[in-house]
């Protein structure tokens, strides 16, 4: 087999290989078999933001919602600065639920959306939400250990299957003192490359992306004052639902749309200075399945 021969042959191998791995992850996940998940009569917003983007979507959802009830706001931008958010003269009482106290605590004193994003708050959040995420699970709105498992057999068989090819074919080659395993070994690095790629595992598993559709296409696609109906829970507001499953873009001329461009900037802000997202978060809401940065994650881009 001359070398050109080699190469094609070497590079539809790991085609073939990648497509399988692919293959054997998504396949892994079978919680379609359980048929569409209904809508609630009650929605959860915070269940809805967490289902979106996990505990960076909930803390921003959190504090929109502490914004909304006037018990936080926006304070003067200062010159170079973000402007910071801050309680309200308001008194939140005993109606605040725990994870709004967590996020509501943070705030002692006016802290920008980004220092939010660099505390302990998101894990906090997370912790704080277990209980009900555990409840997503069982629901298998959440992909299920078994796929990560999968994907996890898949990478490493196909990585050695990448890699066993190239090994032979540079150890062969380097036997007749050939030197051309150059294209050899930039196939295998960009098949690697693309192998945890194509292996990826959605934080949503199959059932919860079409709940989530579902869910979406269910609701107002804008947030103005929406009249109340049958679908909604009586004492939520749909204003929070439909910002909860469409995310904080929707609040683009609204009076909210300053926490909107804070966020947006402490996100740009964190990737400036070299934060990474991390994860398979759900591709609606970016950076928000956590990040490198600070333990919060990517700052809050919405």
């Amino acid at each position: 087999m001359t070398s050109a021969e080699f190469l094609t042959f070497y590079a539809l191998a790991c085609v073939l290989v990648l497509a399988l791995a692919g293959w054997f992850v998504r396949n892994a996940d079978d919680s379609a078999a359980a048929g569409r998940e209904s809508l609630p009569s009650d929605f959860d917003p915070q269940e809805i933001a967490f289902l979106r983007g996990g505990k960076n979507e909930l803390v921003r959802f959190a504090v929109f919602d502490l914004t909304y009830k006037e018990l936080l706001q926006l304070g003067p931008a200062e010159k170079r600065r973000d402007p910071p958010i801050q309680r309200t003269e308001k008194a939140p009482g005993t109606s605040l639920d725990p994870i709004e106290s967590i996020v509501y605590g943070f705030f002692d004193q006016p802290q920008t959306a980004r220092a939010l994003f660099a505390s302990d708050t998101p894990e906090q959040v997370e912790k704080a939400f277990a209980p009900r995420e555990e409840r997503l699970k069982a629901r298998r709105l959440l992909t299920d250990d078994a796929v990560f498992a999968a994907a996890k057999t898949a990478r490493i068989v196909a990585f050695l299957t990448i890699a066993g090819l190239c090994a032979w074919r540079v150890s062969y080659a380097l036997s007749l003192h050939h030197r051309n395993i150059g294209f050899t070994l930039l196939i295998a690095l960009f098949a690697s490359l693309a192998l945890l790629f194509v292996t990826r595992v959605p934080r949503l598993s199959k059932r919860g992306r079409a709940y989530v559709q579902t869910l979406r296409a269910a609701l107002p696609a804008a947030p103005p004052a929406l009249p109340m109906g049958s679908a909604f829970a009586p004492a939520a507001s749909v204003f929070p639902v439909v910002v909860a499953a469409g995310g904080m873009a929707l609040l683009a001329g609204t009076p909210y749309a300053g926490l909107s461009q804070t966020f947006r900037r402490a996100a740009a802000g964190d990737s400036a200075s070299g934060c990474g997202s991390g994860g398979g978060g759900d591709s609606s809401s970016s950076c928000s399945s956590g990040g490198g940065c600070g333990g919060g994650g990517c700052g809050g881009g919405s």
